[in-house]
């Protein structure tokens, strides 16, 4: 989280040199540089235990001298509004009681958001230098583009194939799920392009966004709706990004913006039981395709999993 939120404070701030916002008490107010854009900052805590909460009351006291303490009365809800002042970005934090889950947990920063644009930024995310503004300026510059997403990397710096996928499909049950294929998958003509869109050097058009980063305008999400709650574990933004796409909403790459993915802080705890981890994402893809497919397609998909797991192939994002 700190690593994330600095890194996104200085994509906007670039002029603010070392300042770090660690919620040591000498951290100082950021500085916005000379824009015509102002920001608002949304963090939703899900009731971690890792000493976030205290690290966000601090930084919200120390970087903006002091929180509006009314709180939302809800009984697992608490807003905190910091209080900036003309030289720092205003702060709010919502400390949820419990797991709320990806979905809701962005839904809540959705709807209390104030800007012209959103961004859902995932937690295990650092914001290389500039990128939010060049989404920015993509989406003041392309009014016929819904949507965008920078171009995720891996810590080498590599593009993260795993989120430029095509929408689910069985061609990535038998192959992309395989994961003694999967290598082979990004090599093959023919099967390549029905697995992923390949990132390119200019801005172009995909499927899908990761909502580990994605940044739609307001209209955008009052046309679309807020992500589908009913998703436990995964494929919220494919399901987002799809009913986006039936409603004839462009969404773009843009390239230049990069953001690093640490693919999978967010859902540690998870991973760390392997058969439940993979169990949640087969049934969320499932739930993705009954819903967006039909039942009929469902059952297909169904079937398919079940072939590769009786192959014991179970490996995924």
């Amino acid at each position: 989280m700190e690593k994330c939120l600095d890194s996104a404070v200085r994509s906007l701030t670039p002029d603010a040199g070392n300042v770090k916002t660690t919620g040591q008490p000498h951290a100082s107010s950021v500085t916005p540089h000379a824009s015509s854009a102002s920001y608002e900052i949304i963090v939703v805590d899900n009731n971690s235990t890792d000493g976030t909460k205290k690290y966000l009351s601090n930084i919200a006291l120390e970087r903006y001298g002091n929180i509006d303490k009314k709180r939302k009365q809800s009984k697992r809800l608490n807003v905190y509004k910091a209080n900036a002042n003309e030289r720092s970005i205003p702060l709010k934090v919502i400390f949820n009681n419990d797991n709320t889950g990806f979905a809701k947990a962005n839904n809540q920063g959705i709807k209390i958001a104030e800007g012209k644009y959103i961004l859902l930024l995932n937690s295990d995310t650092i914001v290389k230098d500039g990128a939010l503004e060049i989404l920015v300026d993509y989406l003041e510059n392309h009014p016929d583009t819904a949507a965008v997403s920078p171009l995720l990397l891996n810590p080498d710096n590599t593009p993260q194939l795993e989120y430029f996928m095509r929408f689910p499909n069985l061609w990535q049950i038998f192959f992309y799920h395989n994961r003694i294929l999967r290598p082979f998958c990004k090599f093959i003509p023919g099967l390549k392009n029905k697995i992923y869109i390949f990132p390119q050097e200019k801005p172009f058009e995909s499927e899908q966004l990761p909502g580990a980063a994605l940044m739609a305008r307001r209209e955008t999400f009052q046309k679309v709706g807020l992500l589908d709650e009913d998703y436990p574990f995964f494929y919220e933004d494919v399901d987002w990004c799809y009913r986006a796409k039936v409603l004839k909403q462009k969404l773009v790459i843009v390239p230049t913006a990069k953001v690093v993915h640490l693919k999978g802080g967010s859902w540690k705890k998870e991973k760390k039981r392997p058969a439940d981890f993979y169990q949640g994402v087969f049934n969320s893809l499932l739930l993705f395709v009954k819903k967006n497919y039909g039942e009929k397609e469902e059952k297909k998909f169904r079937r398919a999993i079940k072939i590769n797991e009786f192959f014991k192939f179970r490996n995924f994002r």
